[in-house]
């Protein structure tokens, strides 16, 4: 909660009172504001899961409202420079990325479901954690790497190379050894249970 609903007053302080926009302040304000997005999610994530009847409000006009977040975080739009704009554009494109997750958990009939569901989006997902790893690569237009690697649209080609090699040889094995795991601990817990032990 700090850093969604605290931290951007602060810089707005910061920013209004040069004075305070120095130093250790400076340092921590500027370095927890990078995780705005991801105190987002996990705000929404503990209230899913902590208040599950809040997905019932969210979900009120949900056509209308799935439709209306998605022309808000377009017209918003998104840049990663560290100023006043971008850090309440981020917060709101991450308050409203995560209320169209919430209300697109449960199976609907509705084209935004449909959309999010498509087999090329889901795909998407599958690798997102592999993209989020590679993009800096490519996307970093480091001087020192080949300019076919970090200029569009060969960037965007080698992130899904890199990505989907990651992910099939390397995390997805992972994936299946945690499962292996998972079902022999869950195997042995059973186990214990028949026995007695």
């Amino acid at each position: 909660l700090f850093i969604i609903f605290v931290l951007p007053l602060m810089l707005c302080l910061q920013y209004f009172y040069p004075v305070l926009n120095f130093g250790i302040l400076y340092g921590f304000t500027h370095f927890l504001i990078k995780f705005q997005a991801i105190a987002v999610g996990c705000l929404f994530s503990v209230i899913v899961f902590k208040y599950p009847d809040a997905k019932n409000i969210f979900t009120r006009n949900k056509l209308l409202g799935n439709i209306l977040a998605i022309l808000l975080i377009v017209s918003i739009g998104y840049n990663d420079f560290l100023n006043l704009q971008s850090m309440f554009s981020g917060l709101a494109i991450s308050l409203l990325t995560g209320y169209l997750i919430i209300t697109n958990i449960r199976p609907a009939n509705d084209f935004v479901f449909k959309f999010l569901n498509l087999k090329m989006l889901k795909l998407v997902g599958v690798l997102s954690y592999s993209i989020y790893i590679w993009q800096e690569v490519f996307m970093s237009r480091d001087p020192k790497l080949p300019h076919l690697m970090v200029t569009f649209p060969f960037n965007a080609i080698w992130i899904i190379i890199v990505s989907c090699l990651s992910y099939y040889f390397y995390e997805s094995y992972f994936l299946r050894l945690k499962k292996k795991f998972y079902t022999t601990k869950k195997a042995g817990q059973q186990t214990q249970v028949l026995t007695g032990v």
